[in-house]
This record gives structure tokens, C-alpha cells and sequence, in this order.
């Protein structure tokens, strides 16, 4: 611990906080979402279910560059993302932009029962948080 104390105790802190510019965020995460459900639409659930059984059994090298493994890929990387998220955001992102349907805002904010402006405030810290989960964030 002594040594710890030596290093750290002349260090400048850093105390800049990173700030996501939100409108660029925004743009990556709606293209992410809309590059998800053309990759859920292309990939048949059948061939996606096969993908995961030969990466599950570690026999997947002869595939990996296929354009159907990477899809796979994307759409495992989407899911996982949005599963780490709370109740809210997954919902927002699940019903409002992971299906087939247009999204619709008051559809949405009947849902969640809240107002349109609650109902963006929660979907912009949803775009967010799946950005920097998918490690697509952009900062100021």
C-alpha cells in the first residue's frame, strides 16, 4: 500500500467528464437499429439458430466470413446490448424500434403512460445507454 501512496498521491486528477453529443449518438444508434431489423428480416430464424449451434460448438472458423455469420454476429450483439438495459429501455427499444412497425411516439407514450416530452427524455437516455454499450458513442 505504500507504494500506491508514493505513485498516487502527487497525481493531477482528471475530473473532465466526456460529453456525448447527443445528436450524433442518436444518428448511429438509429442506424444500428435499422441495419438490426434488415439483418433480423434477411436471416431466417433457422439459419441464425445454426450459426449459434456451430458457435456454441466452437466449429464456426469455415463460416465467419460469411455475410450471414456476421449478421448473426450484429443481431446477438444488438440483443445482448438492449438485455442489459432496465425495463424502460428495453421496452422503448423492443416495441418502439426492434419490430416491423413504424415507430410511433404515441403509441410508445400510451404504453409507458407518460407524456410526449417524458417519453423522449426517456428514449434519448435510452439511445444512450445502448450506444455505449455498442460502444458507438460519440463525444464532444
Amino acid at each position: 500500500m505504500m507504494k500506491c501512496a508514493e505513485v498516487f498521491t502527487n497525481m493531477e486528477l482528471d475530473i473532465n467528464v466526456p460529453v456525448v453529443n447527443m445528436e450524433e449518438t442518436k444518428k448511429n444508434v438509429l442506424k444500428a437499429l435499422r441495419k438490426y431489423r434488415l439483418c433480423r428480416n434477411n436471416l431466417s430464424d433457422e439459419r441464425k439458430r445454426r450459426i449459434m449451434e456451430m458457435v456454441e460448438k466452437d466449429d464456426y472458423q469455415s463460416i465467419e466470413h460469411t455475410e450471414e455469420f456476421q449478421q448473426c454476429a450484429f443481431i446477438w450483439k444488438m440483443e445482448d446490448a438492449v438485455d442489459k438495459l432496465n425495463y424502460i429501455e428495453k421496452q422503448i427499444l423492443r416495441e418502439g424500434y426492434m419490430t416491423v412497425d413504424k415507430h410511433n411516439w404515441v403509441r410508445m407514450s400510451r404504453k409507458l403512460n407518460v407524456s410526449r416530452t417524458i417519453y423522449y427524455e426517456h428514449r434519448d437516455k435510452t439511445f444512450e445507454s445502448l450506444a455505449k454499450k455498442l460502444k458507438i458513442a460519440v463525444y464532444y
